[in-house]
């Protein structure tokens, strides 16, 4: 009988290496969640726009009527942002606990964990307000800087 040779298999590479494999899966996961946030963002951003032109549209004949008894442009302009930012603050404040549990969710499959990761959420509700902001005051502006008179023939 033939004596069989056992041939030992040797991995020589880097733990750095092997650690970047092991995690590969992991990051093409989060490049496809990055992928989804950044179209998600899009369409919010274009959601957020009609949003807020439907709402200054719906508002013009009423703005029309206010500034016929003696409003001006400019407050009807801040009664309008501050109508629609107070929807955006409670939208806010219902997604963020939201999100945070769903990533603390998340982030619990890892061994290593991330800590501090909340200040995410405060830029995100930031950029929404910022761009809440500047889509609700071009509507409302150009809603409120219609003629009164132009508006109210339409009917």
């Amino acid at each position: 009988m033939g004596q069989r040779k056992t041939s030992w298999i040797f991995d020589s590479r880097y733990i750095s290496d092997k650690i970047e494999e092991d995690l590969r899966p992991a990051k093409n996961n989060m490049r496809l969640v990055e992928l989804f946030m950044a179209i998600a963002t899009i369409i919010a951003l274009l959601g957020l726009l009609a949003m807020s032109s439907y709402y200054a549209d719906i508002n013009t004949k009423d703005v029309a009527i206010r500034k016929v008894f003696g409003s001006d442009a400019s407050k009807e302009t801040k009664k309008g942002i501050k109508e629609y930012m107070i929807m955006v603050l409670l939208a806010c404040l219902i997604g963020v606990p939201l999100a945070v549990y769903t990533a603390g969710e998340y982030l619990k499959q890892f061994t290593y964990k991330i800590e501090g990761y909340w200040w995410i959420f405060v830029v995100a509700v930031l950029i929404t307000i910022f761009f809440a902001f500047l889509s609700v005051f071009w509507q409302t502006r150009r809603s409120a800087l219609t003629a009164p008179a132009k508006e109210l023939k339409k009917e």
